[in-house]
């Protein structure tokens, strides 16, 4: 596909060379000849997985009525692509990886997002770990939340505080409370979520079910996720 050939054309060496060169002024000590040799090999790899399941989505648009040609003078696109593409680079994250490849599609089928808030969002899921994602998501709609992962909505008698209510979905951060302050408090800053909402507020069963993130995170988490249908 000469869509793809392009994009990797310009992506492999200039990527490759420039994450290989960045992490190797980390740790200087080592000396860049060295350094290279151990992370080329799963630079490159990675940078081809990620190439190749962006191609796969993309033909399957194709089947859906997508012009591909039409991409290749898409600037927006063809940004998108190549910023997606060094932040592919550097994680290892499924969840941030899918997030990259369906913020990709939704700007291939003409999804509405104005050019600098879309390098936002990309940069944001850069910086974010996975839990900022899965956190993100469960306050947009805890009682949804546990149904769509089938899950029963947890009896709470009397009141709770809001972050109780997540460590019933995610039982594993019982015990990183910091973190999820922390993670809380990035989401706020980035104007993904209430600004005025302390996770330490106590209320009710239903009023900690309720939805906790702004119209930008909601459309946020829209730029991320895909329909596959």
């Amino acid at each position: 596909m000469q869509l793809m050939t392009d994009i990797q054309k310009n992506t492999e060496e200039d990527y490759a060379y420039a994450a290989i060169q960045a992490a190797s002024n980390i740790l200087p000590v080592i000396g860049p000849t060295l350094l290279g040799l151990i992370i080329a090999s799963p630079v490159e790899r990675r940078l081809q997985t990620f190439r190749e399941e962006v191609e796969v989505r993309l033909r399957q648009l194709e089947a859906r009525g997508l012009d591909l040609q039409s991409l290749s003078s898409n600037d927006e696109f063809i940004d998108a692509v190549m910023q997606a593409s060094y932040i592919a680079l550097k994680t290892s994250e499924r969840e941030k990886l899918n997030a990259l490849k369906n913020a990709i599609s939704n700007i291939a089928v003409g999804t509405s997002i104005e050019k600098t808030l879309c390098q936002i969002f990309l940069n944001l899921i850069d910086t974010f770990t996975p839990w900022h994602i899965k956190i993100l998501a469960f306050y947009d709609n805890p009682k949804n939340w546990f149904e769509r992962n089938s899950k029963q909505i947890p009896e709470i008698k009397g009141e709770g505080s809001i972050v109780n209510i997540l460590f019933e979905a995610y039982p594993e951060l019982n015990n990183r409370t910091d973190t999820v302050y922390l993670i809380w408090s990035d989401l706020q800053n980035a104007g993904l979520c209430d600004k005025h909402i302390d996770l330490n507020i106590t209320m009710p069963l239903e009023g900690m079910l309720q939805h906790r993130i702004s119209g930008l995170g909601r459309f946020f988490l829209e730029f991320i996720t895909f329909s596959e249908s």
